[in-house]
């Protein structure tokens, strides 16, 4: 399968996903987005790590799965952060609406 296209459709579903969560109005809508969005996720790291054996070569292999994880590893660590502040911030609304932005335009390889 094209893992760029598996990439590409999985994010854009997502932002959908994350869009609809602005506007639910109950808790199952809420679950049913969550799961969904997990399920996608699930379907696009292996696509993703996949994708970046195919574009590095083998002796940059190490160097670059480090900084993969280096970063996803950050960004769990660091999101709540952010994303708690975003919320007091601007509201749970708008902190959805902000945070679907770079589900649509992140660049893909």
């Amino acid at each position: 399968m094209n893992r760029k296209a598996i990439m590409i459709l999985s994010d854009v579903v997502r932002a959908g996903l994350i869009l609809i969560l602005a506007f639910a109005d109950s808790l199952w809508t809420v679950y049913i987005c969550l799961f969904l969005v997990g399920m996608l996720s699930a379907i696009f790291v292996p696509a993703k790590n996949g994708k970046l054996k195919e574009l590095i070569d083998q002796e940059n292999m190490k160097s670059a799965m480090s900084i993969t994880s280096m970063i996803d590893s950050g960004t769990k660590v660091l999101g709540p952060l952010l994303s708690g502040l975003l919320v007091s911030a601007f509201g749970t609304k708008w902190y959805f609406l902000l945070i679907q932005a770079p589900f649509l335009f992140q660049p893909c390889c």
